[in-house]
């Protein structure tokens, strides 16, 4: 039974969808030991209605959006207190997004150690690779 969570995402965002790996690859990560934090460049609730419906929300020890930060993705600012709200500092920790200059470009100038791409010719394929890549 496909979870209506996703089904909300794709209805919201059309030209999105949730990664039906994403799940399992942060219940490892977080058995792992360790702490995730989620920066979303948004301007309405949306994606934290479906984080928190499809469950994957319990995964994560921060949340940060930027409708309610005041700034976006790729101000330093923002990773910094993503950073700060996961106990970590900067460059102690690892970013993971889609976007080269908002994601990729925008933690590693906020002193994050370590940048994964989720998309293009540089970038992962499937989520599971992160399980190789954090291990």
């Amino acid at each position: 039974m496909e979870n209506p969570a996703f089904r909300k995402f794709s209805k919201a965002y059309s030209k999105f969808s949730l990664r039906r790996e994403a799940e399992p690859v942060l219940k490892e990560l977080k058995e792992r030991g360790y702490r995730l934090g989620l920066i979303s460049n948004t301007h309405t609730s949306a994606p934290k209605e479906v984080l928190e419906e499809s469950g994957l929300s319990e995964y994560f020890d921060a949340e940060l959006y930027s409708n309610e930060e005041g700034i976006e993705k790729p101000e330093s600012e923002l990773f910094v207190r993503a950073a700060k709200r996961i106990g970590c500092e900067p460059e102690n920790c690892a970013y993971v997004g889609n976007s080269k200059p908002l994601d990729y470009d925008g933690s590693l100038n906020a002193g994050y150690s370590k940048a994964v791409l989720v998309s293009g010719k540089h970038g992962i394929k499937n989520l599971r690779e992160l399980l190789e890549i954090f291990d």
